[in-house]
């Protein structure tokens, strides 16, 4: 079994009772070599993050939500499939 994080692993070993020594963590990345920002990456007047994953909840949206409302200078841009009105809800009462 592959995991991309030691969290992944210990959920695979504890829900599905896989044997941990058959589990491998590989924790995805990028390689900077081929893949960088040419300059400064900005959205409106500032900077743009991206959040790109599916199962909003486990990956944290909220508290990437939550945390960057206290930059308004900062775009916040969501890729990946989940319950998107609740998290647009919060974006917009955070502000």
């Amino acid at each position: 079994i592959m995991a991309f994080a030691e969290r992944d692993a210990a959920l695979a070993v504890d829900r599905y009772g896989a044997d941990r020594a058959r589990v491998t963590v590989d924790r995805p990345g990028i390689d900077l070599a081929r893949f960088h920002a040419r300059g400064r990456v900005a959205g409106e007047g500032g900077v743009r993050a991206l959040f790109a994953g599916h199962h909003f909840a486990l990956k944290g949206l909220a508290r990437a939500i939550g945390a960057l409302a206290r930059h308004p200078d900062v775009t916040l841009t969501v890729a990946g499939r989940g319950p998107a009105a609740r998290y647009q809800r919060l974006a917009r009462r955070l502000g």
